[in-house]
């Protein structure tokens, strides 16, 4: 994983939130960032930019992470519906929620640069299966 090309989707309604995910990933070496504050405007950046990662807070006032996530993963689009997706979240109990809906990672808040550091990093360098469906005989 190259932390230069990597594009991160930031996706959180407080913008305090999003300035301090991109700091974090700025001292941590990474440099392309774009930000959203709603389900709206991120799926607008999700359409036209070259987003590879996408990190996205779990509760916010118009729709929440899960909403975007369900979205993603419905798309018919394989270059959309099979973007790598970290849920943030400052609930413990909602981790295996994000999962089984297709999240790849989770980032509990507070931060901690480590931990944020590992979770791109095992996230960028998991390759996704297509899924099939197998006809039942």
């Amino acid at each position: 994983m190259n932390k230069t090309e990597l594009n991160i989707l930031i996706v959180d309604d407080v913008a305090v939130v999003r300035k301090s995910l991109t700091k974090i990933l700025q001292q941590l070496g990474f440099i392309n960032f774009f930000e959203a504050e709603n389900i709206q405007d991120a799926w607008e950046v999700i359409e036209t930019e070259s987003i590879e990662l996408i990190m996205c807070d779990w509760n916010m006032q118009n729709g929440d992470g899960i909403d975007l996530l369900n979205k993603i993963r419905s798309h018919n689009d394989e270059s959309i519906n099979m973007k790598k997706f970290i849920m943030i979240t400052g609930a413990e109990n909602k981790s295996m929620a994000a999962m089984d809906a297709g999240a790849h990672n989770i980032v509990h808040k507070p931060f901690v640069k480590n931990n944020i550091d590992l979770k791109i990093r095992l996230t960028a360098s998991v390759s996704i299966p297509k899924f099939f469906k197998i006809p039942l005989s």
